[in-house]
């Protein structure tokens, strides 16, 4: 990061560090993807709020580099690869926000990033933005929401044939009251999962399914009232979803077979820890067919520890045991990496939010 004087003074008026004591050169990543031989991870620094991704060809050594465009308030929140065959074939594409706006830029060797111009797909008052997209043979798919933070929001979705000409689906019934978080795709179509209620005060979990990306239809299913799911892969069953209950006092797993039927995974102890609070980030398959998740709990309602879990097959899940490593951070992504795993997100919150990565060899 940088050195800069801290862009907020670090000593209030009493004497004490106060609240938030943000220090400049922080930052947060918010998703990570293999792009040819290098790893890359996106999110945003601070001050500023400036979309930024940080690459790696090694996995040890990290670059940052500010996305095109130089504005503030600009946040990159996913990042997809483009598939081996098809228009995305060589592209990459990252997702987000700038402003109220949603926002996209594209690349063909995973260095140099061109912002996208999306015109009116991307411009819906009184905001909106991308939060997950994937690459599929004839083209990307995004989703995200629409609306405020303090009111349920209206699920979004869009498409591309090659990431540079975008296409908003049209507003539906079935979007009502829901947030996409994350979209996984199989050869039988895709499903995309997310939440319901306001930012920050969920009131259940939202699934839809799709089998082209540009006609969507709502999940209804009684066992998705069991919390708010945050991300979901292909695997297990089918797929597998993860997140929270409405509570945050317990991890909670999703089975489906199809996208539309959906069970949650046994209760166990290793999804909760002491009452504390504890949430899954994200889910990836790994080379063996296994799983792996990662996410952190809470002391107090600020201060965060990582962890991680396994599972053979989304059933039962095993925790890591405490580590150091993790102390104070909060992984918010996962990628299988040949034959190990990487891990983004921070350390240091609730004041300080320092951009982290964690290796891990594969089980």
């Amino acid at each position: 990061m940088d050195a800069a004087p801290p862009s907020i003074s670090p000593v209030g008026s009493t004497g004490g560090l106060g609240h938030p004591g943000h220090f400049a050169g922080q930052g947060n990543p918010y998703d990570v993807v293999s792009i040819g031989d290098r790893l890359v991870a996106v999110g945003y620094t601070f001050p500023g709020f400036r979309a930024v991704t940080w690459s790696s060809a090694d996995r040890e050594t990290w670059r940052l580099a500010e996305l095109p465009g130089g504005t503030e308030n600009a946040f990159a929140l996913a990042i997809a690869s483009g598939g081996t065959s098809g228009p995305t074939a060589g592209h990459a594409l990252i997702a987000g926000r700038i402003g109220n706006d949603a926002a996209a830029w594209v690349t063909d060797d995973g260095t140099a990033w061109t912002r996208v111009d999306g015109g009116e797909a991307f411009r819906e008052a009184p905001g909106t933005r991308i939060t997950t997209v994937i690459a599929r043979p004839d083209g990307f798919v995004a989703g995200g929401w629409a609306g405020i933070v303090n009111q349920p929001g209206k699920a979004r979705f869009w498409t591309s044939p090659d990431g540079h000409r975008w296409t908003r689906v049209p507003d539906d019934a079935a979007f009502d009251d829901g947030r996409v978080a994350a979209i996984a795709v199989r050869p039988s179509g895709l499903v995309a999962v997310g939440t319901t209620g306001p930012v920050g005060h969920p009131t259940g979990a939202a699934a839809w399914r799709s089998t082209d990306g540009t006609t969507w239809t709502r999940v209804i299913d009684p066992d998705l009232t069991a919390g708010a799911m945050t991300a979901v892969t292909a695997g297990g069953p089918g797929y597998v979803a993860v997140g929270a209950d409405l509570t945050s006092t317990a991890a909670v797993v999703w089975l489906s077979s199809d996208g539309q039927r959906w069970e949650r995974a046994p209760v166990q102890d290793t999804l909760s820890y002491h009452g504390l609070g504890i949430a899954m980030a994200d889910v990836t398959a790994g080379p063996d067919d296994g799983l792996v998740a990662v996410g952190h709990f809470l002391f107090g309602q600020q201060y965060g520890q990582g962890t991680a879990w396994t599972s053979p097959d989304g059933r039962s899940w095993t925790r890591m045991p405490d580590q150091a490593a993790f102390g104070q951070g909060e992984p918010q992504a996962v990628i299988a990496d040949g034959s190990g795993y990487v891990a983004v997100g921070t350390v240091g919150a609730p004041d300080n939010y320092i951009p982290t990565v964690w290796l891990s060899p594969s089980r």
